[in-house]
Formats: C-alpha cells, sequence, structure tokens
C-alpha cells in the first residue's frame, strides 16, 4: 500500500535540505568575509612577522590555525545548539503541515559528526584565500601601508554582490507565491 505521508515527508526533507544547503553557503561566505576583513586589520601585524623572519607559509598556517580554533568551537556549539532546537523543530514541522503527524528527531551520531567535518571544512576552505593573502604580505609594504586597504571592496566583488542580489530578489518574490502543497504533489506523485 502507498504510503499516506510520502508527500509530507517530502516536503520535510526539502525544506531541511534546502535549509541546510543555504546555511552551507551563508557559512561559507561569513567565514571567509570575517577571516578577509581579520587579514586587512592586521596587515601591519603579519608585516612585522614577515620582517622577524616569518615565512609566507607560517603566515598561512597562523590565519589557518586561527580559523580552525574558532571553527571547532563554533562547529561544537552548532551541534549541541542543534541537538537542543531538533525536537521543537520537527514538532513545529508537523503544526504546521510540512511533515506528517508525530514527526520527531532522533539523535543520529553519523549525522553529527558529518556536520562537523562540513563545517571544519567549510571554514578551512573559506580562511584558505585570507591565508594566501596574509603570506603574501611584504614586510617593508605592510609596515608603510594604512592597517586597513583603502578600498573595501573591489570591481569583481560588487560585480558579483550586485549580480547575487539582483538574481535573489526575483527569486525571492516567484517563491513567495508558489503553493507548497501543489508544488510537492506535482514532484512526488
Amino acid at each position: 500500500a502507498p504510503d499516506p505521508d510520502y508527500q509530507l515527508r517530502a516536503a520535510a526533507l526539502i525544506v531541511l535540505g534546502s535549509s541546510a544547503g543555504i546555511g552551507l553557503v551563508v557559512a561559507a561566505f561569513i567565514v571567509a568575509s570575517t577571516f578577509g576583513y581579520a587579514v586587512a586589520t592586521r596587515r601591519r601585524e603579519f608585516g612585522l612577522l614577515r620582517a622577524a623572519g616569518a615565512t609566507p607559509g607560517q603566515v598561512r598556517r597562523l590565519v589557518l590555525g586561527e580559523a580552525m580554533a574558532v571553527a571547532v568551537v563554533a562547529c561544537l556549539a552548532g551541534a549541541a545548539l542543534g541537538y537542543a532546537v531538533a525536537a521543537p523543530f520537527a514538532r513545529w514541522l508537523a503544526t504546521v503541515g510540512l511533515a506528517p503527524p508525530g514527526y520527531t528527531a532522533r539523535f543520529i551520531w553519523w549525522a553529527v559528526a558529518a556536520a562537523i567535518g562540513v563545517g571544519l571544512l567549510v571554514a578551512l576552505v573559506a580562511a584558505w584565500l585570507s591565508a594566501r593573502r596574509a603570506g603574501r604580505i611584504r614586510p617593508t609594504e605592510a609596515l608603510r601601508e594604512a592597517a586597513v586597504d583603502q578600498r573595501a571592496m573591489t570591481v569583481g566583488r560588487w560585480i558579483a554582490g550586485l549580480l547575487a542580489v539582483g538574481g535573489a530578489v526575483p527569486l525571492a518574490a516567484a517563491f513567495s507565491t508558489l503553493d507548497t502543497a501543489t508544488l510537492t504533489g506535482y514532484f512526488f506523485l
């Protein structure tokens, strides 16, 4: 016999999967921009380290080490918060009709371990670009310049940001008019 709750279970998976994907992208951008800013504001410090004999690789490892120290604490805090919020969120999904009645959240150790691993990987990859930039700072150049770059954003970042906003606004408008019951019924008949 067909499962009567199949469409609701599929809708819950769509909501949870989309939320996880959006969270991953947002986390990557936040970590990358935070470490980009941190490197820019610490330009003189890295210049002094380079002048004192630090190699570019040592400066890169310093930035990546800081990223990983923060990422471990953040991932563990996120896992604890996720554990605390999972059951009420599952009940809310069932209450609003995006999940079948009685939908619950269970603790699955490998899913938590995978989430922590992905979080650490995202932090490492996002901080890597900043670490490369920190390693390329020349001692004399960094000591001569101001602590923060004069230009806040490059032209490429402005274009990418405007394209992202330009694409997000129509998508948000289109998705706000969709009927979820019709949409899930269309995809999962």
